[in-house]
């Protein structure tokens, strides 16, 4: 009794026998209960050992197990707040922290006190389908999302060796949105009414194809005048990949009067100079115009989307996707001759 072996005396031979008895069957059953948990133990020790990598041990095995599925509490609002304290020091665009900073403010507003582990995918689902938004709001809310509960996730806050609930949240098709171009005689407007602080931006964009947030990151550094080309260095690069952009005679007569040897390309807040520029010229401006123009201008006289697609940082389903068709060669020959600098004078 109590790892103490112990002597009982009785009065009685029969009460005596009773309890020797007793005390000697429950001996036998809790030794045959042992026997049976040993062989379900060691036919489940054998099954694991089976499912195990080659070289680890089982051991090795519940230590990570355990590690990747303990969690450290939070609330929605503390992981996301962790998130952008983190993001401060990364190179990352403005506005594309400021674009993740809305679309999880509504999210925040409803579930920021509520622990993050504690969210479900149906609570979700049932928050993105909320109000009359378009799909594609939708579907950038929604992405949002996975990006703060895969942060989470990789912090240890949610279960590393699972997926999120947020990636299990329906992600609605979109309908195809029509690509939007400028016409040559918009091109020639926007160059004739465009204030000379205005003009390298236009021209790269709509001569080069680089995105908006690449272009503030230039400087005339980066332009290699002998060989013609843009360097896009991996940290300035939306892909973080060094890519190699031609600077064609269109873009070269463009920003010959506005050339410098050292410094940023483009000075003051670019995202406001597409409207500028529309203003003055007194026509409509289209989101990402530039850009759009460049590949579907482009496309007809390499003929080749690869090509085209190095040259943007992209891909060439996209490229084929977006702006195969819209752009005949002989307009495609009459957008390569523009010359921006006579337009100007």
């Amino acid at each position: 009794m109590g790892g103490t072996r112990k002597t009982r005396t009785f009065n009685n031979i029969s009460i005596a026998k009773k309890e020797a008895q007793r005390i000697a069957t429950a001996i036998h059953n809790q030794r045959a209960s042992q026997l049976k948990l040993d062989a379900v133990a060691a036919e489940e020790y054998t099954a694991c050992l089976k499912l195990l990598p080659e070289g680890m041990t089982l051991v090795e095995a519940v230590k990570r197990g355990v590690r990747e599925l303990t969690t450290n509490p939070s609330t929605a609002r503390e992981a996301y707040e962790r998130m952008m304290e983190a993001k401060e020091g990364e190179d990352l665009s403005t506005s594309w922290v400021n674009a993740l900073r809305t679309r999880l403010k509504p999210f925040l507003e409803e579930f920021g006190e509520k622990q993050i582990a504690a969210i479900s995918t149906p609570e979700l689902d049932a928050f993105l389908q909320k109000g009359d938004e378009a799909l594609r709001t939708r579907n950038n809310r929604r992405d949002a999302l996975v990006h703060l509960f895969n942060y989470a996730r990789n912090q240890g806050i949610l279960p590393r060796a699972l997926k999120t609930e947020a990636v299990h949240t329906a992600r609605p098709k979109e309908s195809p949105t029509e690509t939007e171009i400028f016409t040559i005689d918009e091109i020639e407007i926007l160059f004739t009414h465009a204030l000379d602080k205005h003009v390298p931006y236009l021209a790269i964009g709509c001569f080069a194809g680089i995105r908006t947030e690449e272009i503030k990151r230039l400087v005339w550094e980066d332009f290699d005048w002998e060989d013609k080309v843009i360097r896009i260095e991996a940290k300035k690069a939306k892909t973080k990949a060094t890519r190699f952009v031609p600077i064609l005679p269109a873009l070269n007569h463009a920003l010959k009067p506005h050339r410098r040897d050292v410094g940023p390309v483009v000075n003051g807040k670019i995202h406001d100079f597409g409207s500028a520029i529309a203003k003055r010229a007194g026509i409509s401006w289209k989101k990402n115009g530039l850009r759009h123009s460049f590949a579907s201008y482009r496309l007809p006289i390499l003929k080749d989307p690869a090509k085209v697609a190095m040259e943007m940082g992209n891909s060439a389903d996209v490229v084929i996707r977006n702006y195969r068709r819209l752009v005949k060669a002989p307009e495609a020959k009459r957008y390569w001759k523009i010359r921006a600098d006579k337009l100007r004078k």
